[in-house]
Order: C-alpha cells, then sequence, then structure tokens
C-alpha cells in the first residue's frame, strides 16, 4: 500500500489545478476590463480637452464677432481694405519711386547688351 501522503498531495495538487483553471478566465477578464476602463478615462480626458479648446474657440469667435460689428472695425475696413475717406478728407497718394517699369522678362528677350529700359 503506498502511502498516504502522496495520495493527499495528489488530491492537493489537483485540487489547485482546479482552483487555478477556473481562476484563469476570472483573471483574464478582470484585466481586459481594466484595460478597457483605462482606456474610457483617456477618452474621456481627450474630450473633456476638446471641450476646453473648442470653448477658448468659440469665446475668440465672440470676441472678433463683436470687433466686426464695432464702429472702429467699419472704420478699419473702410480705409484699408476699401479705401474710402470722410467727406471733407483729401486722400494723397505717393507714388512708389522704387518700382521698376521693366518686366521680369525683358531682360531675358533682349539680351545682355540692350540699354535697360525704366
Amino acid at each position: 500500500m503506498p502511502p498516504k501522503t502522496s495520495r493527499v498531495s495528489y488530491l492537493r495538487l489537483g485540487f489547485a489545478l482546479l482552483i487555478w483553471l477556473l481562476l484563469l478566465p476570472l483573471i483574464v477578464n478582470i484585466t481586459g476590463r481594466l484595460a478597457s476602463v483605462s482606456r474610457a478615462r483617456a477618452e474621456v480626458e481627450r474630450a473633456r480637452a476638446q471641450v476646453v479648446d473648442t470653448t477658448r474657440h468659440i469665446a475668440n469667435l465672440k470676441m472678433a464677432l463683436e470687433f466686426a460689428r464695432s464702429e472702429s472695425f467699419v472704420e478699419y475696413w473702410a480705409r484699408t481694405q476699401q479705401r474710402w475717406s470722410r467727406a471733407g478728407e483729401v486722400v494723397v497718394v505717393v507714388p512708389d519711386t522704387a518700382f521698376s517699369t521693366t518686366v521680369w522678362w525683358q531682360p531675358f528677350l533682349e539680351g545682355p547688351d540692350s540699354p535697360p529700359r525704366n
């Protein structure tokens, strides 16, 4: 008859193996859930950052809209974009003397010996 201790140790080994086999899917499941919770938290943080950025963008757009509706913007737009003046003002146009009337391709077509035309 074999010793009783080896029979008990086989029983304990079998019981431990059974417990591990039952716990392994549970451990895998918990690990997967923890990973998905971590991904969800990261997504929430990205969404919060996007909300903050969008809120700042909306605030900037509102300030730009207020400026566009103001008299100072109308004055700026009329003078710079449309080149208008107020009644009674005299517009002075200063000629640009640094501007050359030579077209960029003329030196190539006329050759290096021809005199420059200004």
